[in-house]
């Protein structure tokens, strides 16, 4: 490893990952590898630099490496990926650091983030389904395409435990609303088809997955807490 004192406080311009624009940046760190083997006659060696954003102070590890078998052609990696898909996560005041939602819900971004469509499309179904667990709803209606409660042969209302159930299960305890519900439907279609399917969704369909998973957070964790505040604040005096 060689250090490179002289790049040190250089600035240039590199696309952040947390603005999403190009912006300049300052190298705080520099050093060389170099690797070589004599009997083949090959070698290659990169050059690693930490840089921080000068306007939102996010750090990027960049890696420009080279081989001696393909000359002039340096490749060049950034660490937070790029890709044009940057989303920022949401910060969740009510759920704790170590609560498997929230775990699954930063690893869905950091999918997205990362242009794994595919992933980040099971991801969004696996938060529906936390968000039914950690509410206690195992089951519910089966209902038709009118939108009524379907019955078996013998009359017995039919209440399934996948995550179609579950997501009714929500409407009928009064967690979300019935247009709430088809919204979740379509959802679980959309992670369906990833997980079992292979399809790669595009990054506007998950983005927009992912905007209304964040409003179902948003209304059944931050709302009730925001209001229970509001209740308990003191009033003035009539």
């Amino acid at each position: 490893m060689h250090e490179l004192p002289g790049r040190i406080g250089k600035q240039e311009d590199v696309e952040c990952a947390d603005c999403g624009r190009l912006t300049i940046h300052t190298v705080v760190a520099a050093y060389k590898t170099y690797w070589q083997i004599d009997e083949n006659d090959i070698s290659g060696g990169a050059t690693h630099e930490f840089l921080r954003c000068n306007g939102c102070a996010q750090g990027t590890y960049r890696i420009e490496s080279w081989f001696s078998e393909e000359p002039g052609e340096n490749s060049v990696t950034l660490y937070p990926p790029r890709g044009g898909y940057r989303r920022k996560p949401r910060t969740w005041r009510e759920l704790p650091y170590d609560n498997s939602l929230l775990q699954v819900y930063d690893q869905t971004i950091t999918a997205f983030n990362a242009g794994l469509f595919t992933l980040a499309g099971a991801g969004v179904r696996l938060l529906i389904e936390g968000v039914c667990i950690d509410q206690n709803v195992a089951d519910g209606p089966k209902l038709d395409a009118a939108g009524k409660a379907v019955s078996d042969k013998k009359g017995n209302p039919v209440r399934p435990n996948n995550l179609e159930g579950k997501i009714n299960g929500l409407s009928e305890q009064g967690v979300i609303s019935a247009k709430q519900a088809e919204h979740l439907h379509q959802i679980r279609f959309l992670g369906n088809d990833a997980a079992h399917q292979l399809d790669i969704p595009t990054a506007k369909l998950v983005g927009q997955a992912i905007d209304i998973v964040e409003h179902l957070i948003d209304q059944v964790y931050e709302q009730p807490a925001k209001a229970k505040s509001l209740a308990a604040r003191k009033r003035p005096k009539k």
